[in-house]
């Protein structure tokens, strides 16, 4: 399995968080876990977890592609509900 976090600094994490998991929920399944939503990708998972002033995006799939994609689906997602904060650094490691 490889997994990968990214650390986002933006205003309001938990709403930006929690409009995610809501959007995302539309398609996905998704469940509310301690700190945060759990989302469950038919290749893999995701997991977003709001502290005072980050949204912490964790992937997690079997291959590198898959992987690629469930960061692709929440970085173009969070990017398109937070476009008035301005750019985003969105860093996978």
């Amino acid at each position: 399995m490889f997994t990968q976090t990214a650390e986002v600094e933006i205003e309001r994490p938990a709403r930006y968080g929690k409009q995610l998991a809501s959007h995302m929920g539309n398609k996905l399944k998704v469940e509310e876990i301690q700190g945060g939503w759990k989302l469950t990708f038919e290749i893999g998972e995701g997991t977003l977890i709001a502290t005072d002033t980050h949204l912490v995006m964790t992937s997690a799939a079997e291959n590198i592609d898959d992987l690629q994609k469930i960061q692709y689906a929440l970085v173009k997602h969070l990017i398109k509900f937070a476009s008035k904060l301005g750019e985003l650094d969105i860093t996978w490691k």
